[in-house]
């Protein structure tokens, strides 16, 4: 009895390693790729709670090390601190990131409802982040989504806000 449940047991353990938590996982590693390899200067980078670590970690993992997008909330400055690895109420990170520039990288985690609609902190990003921009770019990686949004040039905004008579 005890050969066969410690069996088991070892089954059931090498699954679980192997494959059986890998729908709960992200690929930070595609999509930070993802944002390194498209971002251009003076671009700016927002995350969901605690996406900026595996972020930064795949970051620094390239030879030479991309500046990458300025992070707009960053409440120990430009290097990880243990701020990082706090969950802040969306508020405070709004009221104390810095200005968002023309472009700004949303990168959330864990952001779809099931019925695949954004939950809310992702929502208020993109409200607050999408306002005076377009939706330029759009990747889904496993349990990621990265958007993009860019400004919106002025003759653009002029005519799609042109009075109706």
């Amino acid at each position: 009895m005890v050969l066969a449940i410690s069996a088991l047991t070892f089954q059931s353990t090498h699954n679980y390693f192997h494959q059986g938590y890998a729908p709960y996982r992200e690929d930070w590693r595609a999509a930070s790729a993802y944002v390194l390899d498209h971002a251009q200067p003076g671009d700016g980078i927002i995350f969901t709670p605690l996406g900026r670590i595996p972020y930064e970690y795949y970051r620094t993992q390239r030879n030479p090390v991309p500046p990458g997008p300025a992070p707009l909330y960053a409440p120990g400055g430009a290097n990880l601190t243990y701020q990082d690895f706090m969950v802040t109420p969306l508020g405070e990170v709004l009221r104390d990131a810095r200005p968002a520039p023309d472009r700004v990288w949303i990168v959330a985690a864990w952001s779809r409802l099931p019925n695949g609609d954004f939950d809310r902190t992702t929502f208020m990003l993109n409200a607050v982040y999408g306002k005076g921009r377009r939706l330029a770019d759009q990747h889904e990686f496993q349990n990621i989504t990265v958007e993009l949004y860019a400004a919106v040039p002025d003759s653009a905004a002029a005519n799609a806000i042109s009075p109706s008579k």
